[in-house]
This record gives C-alpha cells, sequence and structure tokens, in this order.
C-alpha cells in the first residue's frame, strides 16, 4: 500500500534511487502486472487510513497496550515461576532442549532468563572476560563501565558466564557445511582458558563436537554511529 526506496545505509536517495529494480539491468526481463481496481481501499476509506496510520506507528486505538488471559494455569505469579515451569528437572534432556526457548523482547530481558536457567545447570563454571580495543577516538573518552555493561545487538557479552552442558547461540558464520551458523544452538561440553569444545544439537549434524576460540568481533555499524570497538571473546550468547 505504499512504495519505499530500497534500504541503501549511508547512501543519498538519488543513489538509492539507482539501486532500484527500474534500473536494474535485468528489468527488461521483468513481467508487470497492473491492479485495474481497488477493491478494498476505495470502498473503504476508514480501513485504507486505519492501514497507513498503523504502518507509520500513528495509529492510537481504544485496546489496552497488553494481552489479558484469564485461563488458569495460563499465567504466571512470576519470572522465575515461568522459568521453573518450562525447564525444571529437564536440563539434562538434550531433545527438549533443542525444541524449547523463553521468547523476550530485549537483550536485556533475555540476559536476565538466561542467567536464571545457569543457575540451574550442575556443571562445572567459568567466566570469559572480554578484550576490548577502541577503533575510535570517541571511544577513549569513554569509561570502561560503558563496555562491560553495553549489550550489542550481535555480540558477545564482556563477561561471558558459561556452564558445562548449558545452551549457548553461536554469533557468527564458521563453517556452514557443518552447521556452525549464526544462530546455531550447541551444548557446551568442555571450557578450557582460551576455547570450548560445544556439541551440535541440530538432528542433521547431532553429537558433532567442535572446538571454538575466541575470536575478534565489531559491533554493526548504523548510518547514525560507527563501530567504536573491537571485541576478542568467544562468540557465544546463552
Amino acid at each position: 500500500w505504499k512504495q519505499l526506496l530500497p534500504v541503501a545505509t549511508g547512501l543519498s536517495a538519488e543513489i538509492a534511487s539507482d539501486i532500484t529494480l527500474l534500473n536494474s539491468p535485468l528489468w527488461k526481463d521483468f513481467k508487470v502486472l497492473t491492479l485495474t481496481k481497488n477493491i478494498r481501499a476505495e470502498s473503504d476509506e476508514e480501513f485504507a487510513e486505519f492501514l497507513e496510520d498503523t504502518g507509520e506507528g500513528k495509529y492510537k486505538g481504544d485496546h489496552l497496550p497488553y494481552v489479558l488471559i484469564d485461563e488458569p494455569g495460563v499465567m504466571m505469579p512470576s519470572q522465575p515461576s515461568l522459568i521453573q515451569s518450562i525447564y525444571e528437572g529437564k536440563l539434562d534432556d538434550e531433545e527438549y532442549l533443542f525444541r524449547t526457548c523463553v521468547l523476550c523482547t530485549t537483550n536485556k530481558h533475555a540476559e536476565y532468563v538466561n542467567s536464571v536457567v545457569l543457575k540451574h545447570v550442575r556443571g562445572e563454571e567459568r567466566v570469559y572476560r572480554a578484550y576490548d580495543e577502541s577503533r575510535e577516538g570517541i571511544a577513549q573518552q569513554m569509561p570502561p563501565e560503558f563496555f562491560c555493561t553495553n549489550m550489542e545487538s550481535g555480540m558477545p557479552p564482556f563477561w561471558l558466564r558459561l556452564r558445562v552442558g548449558a545452551i549457548v547461540i553461536l554469533l557468527r558464520n564458521l563453517d556452514l557445511r557443518s552447521g556452525l551458523c549464526n544462530g546455531t544452538r550447541l551444548i557446551v561440553d568442555a571450557m578450557y582458558e582460551k576455547s570450548v569444545t560445544v556439541r551440535q544439537l541440530d538432528p542433521r549434524w547431532k553429537g558433532q563436537t567442535h572446538d571454538i576460540g575466541r575470536m575478534e568481533m565489531t559491533p554493526p555499524e548504523t548510518k547514525q554511529q560507527k563501530a567504536l570497538y573491537t571485541r576478542t571473546q568467544l562468540p557465544f550468547r546463552l
């Protein structure tokens, strides 16, 4: 219902226009299908306006900002109760762990949930400290606490707390043929000073083990902000 230019980070509107399909050498091979009658929008202008306002974040309906659930057994009195109901007595069931997760709205919330679950894992614990190196002069003016507490998207934490038997998420594409890609869920089998041994949970590669060490990682850059530092850490998040 709305035509927008393609996303071209850091480029002008003119350059963004140049990379549209109309300017592609493949455009001559496209078949253009044209709508002859807009049945929905023309007959219901209110609905068309609702769609546009919703897409632009302007719609303000008379609805609660949350969903009410009254079914017994669905609502939990607290987050720890929710976590306990999902994982209690099942942290040794690898197939169940592979199929189960708790959805969170923010990285900070996910970090809290994972820290609660980790306390119930009975294996040996080790904490890995990252090494951050400034890439821009402005980063040198920031306090160390900024890097220790900042939760960048796609980056491992400064303090990575692991236990044998914990489930981790791989944050980098390492070997696609072996199933080691961004987002792969793995289980920690052994921990060393600068590396860990992890095992595949996915049925396609189930049982395969890999030794993965620390590596340099840079936060994703945006139009508004360049990457300020490079972090050397194990490429995992709980």
